[in-house]
C-alpha cells in the first residue's frame, strides 16, 4: 500500500511518468512467499515473543547474513531480467528485503541506478541498512540517526514520513459525510478498526464503551473477518450505543474524516493515515517489533494512549471525552507529528531525482 501511495502521487504529480509495481517475494519467489508470510502470520498469533527477538536483533541479522546472500544470488536472474526489459531511471522499495537484494545487485553487477529505500513504521530495524542504497527516506529523526548509527551517511537520509494515498490529503466535507452516513453532528464519533482482519477485542471494547454515561456515536470496522462482523451484530442489537458496523471498506478517508478518536492496530500506514486525519489514537495491545516501536513513537509525542484491553480502551475514551482540554492538546500533538503531504513529498523528490 505503501508503494502504491507513491506511485499514485507520482502519477498525480506527472502522468508522463511511467510506473511498474512489483510484489518482490511473489515475483521472484512465489512458493516461498506464501511460506513466509504464513511463518509470519502464524509466529505473531502464538509465538509473539519469538519475533520480538528475531526483530532488529543485530545477532540475528550477522547469523542469517549467508542465507540471506544466498537468496538474493538465487534471485538475481530474475531480477536481471526485470531490469533488462523494464529499463527503469530509478528503483524505490517501500520494504526492506527487497531494498538490501537490489542493492547487493547493484554492487554485484556495479549498476549505476539510484535505490531509494522508504521506510514504513516510525522505527527502522537494521535490515535496512546497505551502503549501495542512494536514499532513504524516512518518518522521523529517531529514524535517521537509527541509520547513522548503522553506517549510513546523513546526507543520504531525508524524513519527509510514510507515504499514504492521496486521498487522505484530500479535505473533505464533514457535514456532509454525517448527514450521509447518519451521524448527529453534535456527538462524538469514535472509530474502532483493526485492519484487514478486524480487532480481537473489538466487541468487548463497545460493550464497556456501553457503559460510559457519554452519547457518541461509534463506527466499527471489522474487515474480512465475518465472525467477528456477525458477532458485532449481535452486540450492536443490545447496545445503547449508536453503532455503524461495516465489513471491508474501501472508503476509509471518509470514516476517519467524521471522527474524534480512534482505537486502532498501530501498523505504519494506518497511523500515518489516522495522523493525516488530526486522530488522537487509542491503541489496543501492540504486537512486538514494529507495531511495538510505533507506538513508542506515538505515545511519546503524545499522539497516542496505550490501552491493554476493552475495559481500559473505554477508560481511556472517557477520560479523554470528559477533558476538553486533554483532548485539544493531544491533538495538537498529532497534528505536530503528521505529514499528510508525505505521499506527494516523496513523489517529487523521486521525480526530481539528483
Amino acid at each position: 500500500m505503501a508503494a502504491m501511495a507513491v506511485e499514485d502521487s507520482i502519477r498525480i504529480l506527472d502522468r508522463d511518468i511511467e510506473t511498474l509495481n512489483i510484489n518482490y517475494f511473489q515475483y521472484t519467489n512465489p512458493v516461498f512467499s506464501g511460506l513466509v508470510m504464513k511463518t509470519y502470520h502464524g509466529m505473531l498469533k502464538r509465538r509473539p515473543e519469538v519475533w520480538d527477538y528475531l526483530y532488529d536483533n543485530d545477532a540475528v541479522r550477522e547469523r542469517t547474513a549467508k542465507f540471506r546472500n544466498l537468496l538474493h544470488k538465487l534471485n538475481n536472474k530474475k531480477i536481471r531480467k526485470l531490469l533488462d526489459w523494464y529499463k527503469p531511471d530509478i528503483l524505490v522499495c517501500t520494504q526492506a528485503f527487497p531494498c538490501v537484494a537490489l542493492a547487493e545487485y547493484k554492487r554485484a553487477q556495479n549498476l549505476d541506478m539510484p535505490l531509494v529505500g522508504v521506510v514504513t513504521d516510525y522505527g527502522v530495524h537494521s535490515y535496512w541498512a546497505d551502503e549501495a542504497v542512494d536514499l532513504y527516506i524516512v518518518p522521523n529523526v529517531e529514524a535517521k540517526e537509527k541509520l547513522v548509527k548503522l553506517g549510513i551517511k546523513n546526507e543520504r537520509i531525508e524524513i519527509l514520513g510514510i507515504p499514504i494515498a492521496p486521498k487522505f490529503y484530500i479535505p473533505l466535507d464533514k457535514k456532509k459525510l454525517k448527514i450521509k452516513m447518519g451521524i448527529d453532528d453534535g456527538k462524538p464519533v469514535l472509530l474502532i478498526m483493526g485492519g484487514s482482519q478486524g480487532m480481537v477485542y473489538m466487541d468487548e471494547i463497545v460493550r464497556h464503551l456501553s457503559k460510559i454515561p457519554i452519547e457518541m456515536h461509534a463506527i466499527v470496522v471489522c474487515g474480512v473477518n465475518k465472525k467477528l462482523y456477525a458477532d458485532m451484530r449481535k452486540v450492536r442489537a443490545g447496545s445503547k450505543l449508536k453503532i455503524h458496523l461495516h465489513q471491508y471498506v474501501r472508503n476509509i478517508e471518509e470514516l476517519m474524516s467524521v471522527s474524534d478518536i480512534i482505537v486502532t492496530k498501530p501498523g505504519g500506514l494506518t497511523v500515518s493515515e489516522s495522523l493525516s486525519k488530526g486522530l488522537p489514537m487509542v491503541i489496543i495491545n501492540p504486537l512486538p517489533g514494529q507495531e511495538a516501536k510505533n507506538t513508542e513513537y506515538l505515545v511519546r509525542n503524545n499522539a497516542a494512549v496505550i490501552a491493554k484491553d476493552g475495559r481500559d480502551v473505554a477508560r481511556r475514551i472517557s477520560d479523554l471525552m470528559s477533558s476538553s482540554s486533554n483532548f485539544k492538546e493531544m491533538k495538537r500533538s498529532v497534528d505536530a507529528v503528521a505529514r499528510p503531504r508525505a505521499g506527494f513529498d516523496i513523489a517529487e523528490r523521486i521525480i526530481n531525482w539528483k
